[in-house]
């Protein structure tokens, strides 16, 4: 019975560890591609309205790029938007995704807009680097993976449903990352925790006798 318990209690820990390494290394990858493609957007926009060169290289990895750039932006790439020297607005407009094809128009791409999409890129950026610090951190409280790897437990009915497409991604992210998960979650670290202390003190779970006591009732 000790040995159940601390097994199941130990698989939890490092299974909410490694998640949580996961989510860390996916965030990081996010945010590199991000400083990178704000990065080389500025230069780009640089080179071209004080050079007036479109550089066709610089361009097309941009392009490449920008939808992988404005799923991670989300609902901060979208906007109510007013084109310059138009008297109407756009609701729900994605600045980046109608910006760049802008740069190889007759028209060309408007400087205020540049401006605004590199506002966005920079502030998610900032955003996002404070969210991987908070992350990190969990890295080194071992609280934090138990609660994190009986999340990840509870949400696997759910992501078995997502793929069978019983269950659309979005739902599934709900779910998965919701407060009153990780709050039946804590709770059952919380009570896990206790009892795993308790098998090894007394050698004997109160978790099981609960069950063994609900059996034992429903089967009269």
């Amino acid at each position: 019975m000790i040995y159940v318990a601390i097994l199941i209690f130990t698989a939890f820990l490092a299974i909410g560890f490694f998640s949580l390494v996961k989510g860390i290394n996916s965030l990081v990858n996010k945010y590199d591609l991000l400083v990178e493609f704000r990065n080389r957007f500025v230069a780009f926009a640089v080179e071209y309205f004080e050079n007036e060169n479109l550089e066709e290289k610089e361009y097309h990895w941009l392009l490449e790029n920008v939808d992988e750039v404005n799923a991670t932006l989300g609902g901060s790439a979208t906007m109510t938007y007013k084109p310059p020297f138009a008297n109407y607005i756009v609701k729900n407009y994605e600045l980046l995704i109608n910006l760049l094809p802008e740069f190889n128009s007759s028209m060309g791409a408007h400087r205020d807009n540049v401006t605004t999409a590199e506002s966005i890129l920079t502030r998610y950026i900032g955003s996002m680097k404070k969210r991987i610090q908070k992350r990190q951190k969990k890295l080194r409280q071992p609280i934090a993976w138990l609660i994190e790897g009986i999340t990840v437990a509870l949400s696997v009915p759910f992501l078995l449903l997502r793929e069978f497409s019983l269950l659309s991604a979005g739902v599934y992210n709900k779910v998965r990352h919701g407060k009153v998960t990780r709050l039946i979650a804590g709770l059952i670290g919380l009570i896990s925790m206790v009892d795993t202390i308790n098998v090894i003190v007394t050698g004997n779970s109160f978790t099981i006798d609960i069950v063994q006591l609900l059996a034992s009732v429903f089967s009269k």
